[in-house]
């Protein structure tokens, strides 16, 4: 799965500027104001679109070579675990990506003093240090430290999603030469400081005396393990000297200052690991601060020291993105890194969030291959095939990996184009593709080709891409039947209508579309395509008719109403009426007669409900589900006719509930999605007031998290999840689709439909695949 759009800055050169459809601009730039590198990351928080549960802590993931595809099913441990692998950093130094705990809450403690790998939390952000975050960041060093494991540095990051706001919170990194390597190698290991505002010149250490020079006066203050002193908005009280743990304690302060030293003593309790496992210095000037890493305690005599000798320090900023959307300027990312040079900041990472709606900076083009197409996307088990990798910037000696092992006899065909011979004993499977310059920069493609099982069929599977077809990109959302021959298609980059024979794309600009990313559609009794976006509802006439839209305000345009929230998840069409949910709260809406209005929840605690899927049942009543269960609702009953199935108190399996659906005998089936680590979720059934709940451990379900569940006419039950597709056939068998034994796009499967013919849809991260009718009896791996 690739991303969209890539951009870099740099001084005095082209930013190239691509995205999934091939689309490319070239603008020459006047030189930034200070020397410069842009780096790439990602805020990583466990989900691909907002609806999605996520997991507790947000990551920022620097260094990054594209965002995790597989991060909606994982655990935030085995996130770490996936970003620490050396290919899927685009720095090709032999470690990985560098994952850091973003704001850290309370809800945060036991990730960042367990998570193994991990290599800092934010100890200031958005514009200050704050005592529960000091707090947080001391508890988190000892825990680490008593358990044996390394410390987690502290990260200072504006986080402010603007570059207009910047220059609050930042590090500053010893390095001895500014390139991305060195910078990568700084903030792994410490080599930082965390400020937002007073600057450390020189930091040294002799045995057990460490000495911080500081460029202007300060109050510099050194503190023990259980101590922190953090009591104001932007800085520090005068604080108290004392060798006692706990807030506003010190063991030594020296006031109005430009040097200080400590020594490790027997009177501090520093040379004594039971009272002591790090020290650490606080500068502060101005009611700002600055703080230095731990120097843990090895000896009487010794303490670890992070930082380098000599170096120029270099500022920069680790955690702060634009939220740039699909169809954006490239000159929000050319701003963004000049705002942050204008205030003299050498290095800035832009870390746009995980979801697919943001799209991932790419940088350097010029100098970082980029895999855009590995070709064939299937193999079959036991044979080595020449394959086709075609991209850019592939340097003239660049080799390619995979699985992380080099294939002998690659030959490169130009800059764009790569030939190679796969080994032909590959296991069965996904397998990875990277691309490596001699300049240290390199790609990597997760599940770039499948090598199948030799029982696999492939018969009666259609696969459409944005290579093969208009369909505006392969991170698909929704499907939709149009009640004739085709069906509609919500991707990441357009709408996309396909009539049985061609496609057609919608997007943002002259086809009239108010948004570029579309997460659902719907069609009417008359044929009319509705469709939900990001921030706005709108309608396609039957036969491509002018579009109709409501952004997030009434028709009249007189703004007493807007959608609280971005994205819009579900639309639901009854009668002459239209439903939507909406990943916010209020997050039910109903348009009728001719305009948007909220519609009541009559629950307890009904305000923290936000709605995900929907769909109509038998007497006109309509089912939800929610983050807090399956909701039922008798619209004629008004605030009286809600009713709530949550784990407290039925059998559904987790309480985070995506999608709904009624099968042809009246049963209703809800996919959960489950926000917590461990063995529940999967496919929950209601049959006359009974549960019964299909997970990977009583059922072949590839995976717990359920993103969509679709019953077909046949009266078998589909299930969409992160591996794969699993069926419940009416006879009670089971079948199991994946890229491995079947023509399925991709194993991420995100909604299914079934059209007039009934033919299967399945959209995915890879693309859309169709299952004839004919095969759709036939085809499937039998499952026990």
């Amino acid at each position: 799965m690739h991303r969209s759009i890539l951009a870099v800055i740099a001084i005095g050169v082209p930013l190239m500027c691509m995205n999934d459809t091939g689309l490319s601009a070239e603008k020459h730039w006047p030189p930034l104001p200070l020397p410069k590198i842009a780096c790439r990351g990602t805020e990583e928080c466990g989900r691909f679109v907002e609806d999605n549960p996520g997991w507790g802590p947000h990551m920022p993931t620097l260094f990054l070579a594209a965002k995790n595809p597989d991060v909606a099913w994982q655990t935030p441990q085995e996130h770490v675990d996936w970003a620490n692998d050396p290919l899927h950093s685009y720095v090709a130094d032999g470690t990985g990506a560098l994952t850091v705990i973003a704001h850290p809450g309370q809800w945060d403690d036991e990730y960042m003093a367990t998570l193994k790998g991990l290599t800092g939390v934010e100890i200031a952000h958005g514009r200050d240090f704050s005592r529960a975050c000091n707090g947080r960041w001391d508890r988190a060093l000892t825990a680490r430290i008593k358990a044996g494991l390394p410390p987690v540095w502290g990260f200072a990051a504006d986080d402010t999603h603007s570059s207009k706001r910047s220059d609050r919170c930042w590090f500053a990194a010893r390095l001895a030469k500014l390139t991305e390597r060195d910078l990568k190698e700084a903030l792994r290991n410490g080599n930082f400081y965390a400020s937002t505002g007073p600057v450390i010149t020189d930091i040294q250490v002799d045995g057990p005396t460490i000495t911080v020079k500081v460029g202007q006066k300060s109050n510099i203050r050194w503190l023990k393990s259980g101590q922190y002193c953090m009591d104001t908005k932007y800085g520090v009280q005068p604080g108290v000297v004392s060798r006692d743990p706990g807030r506003s304690r010190c063991l030594k302060l020296d006031k109005n200052v430009t040097t200080s030293s400590y020594t490790l003593n027997d009177a501090d309790g520093t040379t004594n690991p039971g009272k002591a496992l790090f020290v650490r210095c606080v500068v502060s000037a101005d009611e700002r601060a600055a703080m230095t890493q731990p120097f843990v305690i090895r000896s009487t005599k010794a303490v670890a020291n992070p930082y380098a000798a000599t170096g120029k320090w270099y500022k920069g900023t680790s955690h702060n993105h634009v939220d740039a959307l699909p169809g954006y300027s490239p000159e929000r990312i050319r701003n963004y890194h000049g705002d942050y040079a204008a205030k003299g900041h050498a290095c800035a990472f832009e870390t746009g969030y995980d979801y697919w709606v943001v799209p991932m900076q790419r940088y350097p083009p010029d100098r970082t291959p980029l895999i855009q197409r590995v070709e064939p996307l299937r193999i079959a088990a036991g044979k080595a095939v020449e394959m086709s990798l075609r991209g850019r910037a592939f340097g003239p000696g660049a080799r390619v990996l995979i699985d992380g092992r080099d294939v002998p006899q690659s030959r490169a065909s130009g800059s764009d184009l790569i030939k190679f011979t796969t080994p032909a004993a590959l296991a069965v499977g996904g397998h990875t593709v990277t691309v490596r310059n001699d300049n240290g920069f390199q790609d990597t493609r997760q599940y770039a080709f499948v090598v199948q099982k030799s029982l696999s069929v492939n018969d009666g599977w259609t696969h459409f891409t944005p290579d093969n077809s208009r369909l505006g990109s392969g991170q698909t959302y929704a499907v939709a039947a149009d009640g004739g021959d085709g069906v509609w298609v919500a991707t990441n980059h357009g709408l996309n209508h396909f009539d049985g024979r061609t496609w057609k794309l919608y997007r943002k600009g002259p086809d009239g579309m108010p948004a570029e990313t579309f997460y659902d559609v719907a069609v009417d009794a008359d044929g009319n395509a509705w469709f939900t976006c990001f921030r706005a509802v709108g309608v396609v006439a039957k036969g491509g008719g002018p579009v109709r839209k409501w952004l997030s305000l009434d028709p009249e345009g007189s703004r007493k109403y807007r959608f609280p929230g971005k994205q819009i998840n579900q639309i639901l069409l009854r009668g002459g009426e239209a439903f939507v949910t909406i990943f916010s709260r209020p997050g039910l809406f109903v348009f009728r007669d001719g305009k948007w209005s909220p519609v009541k929840v009559g629950l307890p605690n009904g305000a923290k409900i936000t709605f995900h899927g929907l769909t109509m049942g038998p007497a006109g009543r309509m089912w939800m589900g929610s983050n807090a269960g399956v909701i039922c609702w008798e619209p004629s009953k008004g605030d009286s006719g809600w009713k709530r199935y949550h784990t407290g108190n039925s059998s559904l399996p987790d309480d985070y509930v995506l999608r709904v659906a009624f099968d042809k005998r009246g049963r209703l089936w809800a996919a959960t999605a489950t926000r917590h680590e461990g063995p529940d979720g999967g496919l929950a059934c209601l049959d006359n007031g009974k549960w019964t709940v299909y997970s990977p451990t009583n059922s072949p379900l590839p995976e717990r998290r359920v993103w969509s569940v679709f019953p077909d006419r046949r009266g078998n039950v589909w299930a969409a999840t992160g591996k794969g597709v699993a069926c419940l056939r009416a006879d009670g068998s089971w079948r199991v689709y994946t890229t491995t034994n079947s023509g399925l796009a991709d194993n991420l499967v995100t909604d299914i439909c079934q059209d007039r013919q009934g033919n299967l849809w399945f959209t995915t991260a890879g693309g859309v695949a169709r299952l004839d009718a004919d095969a759709v009896a036939t085809s499937g791996v039998k499952a026990p």
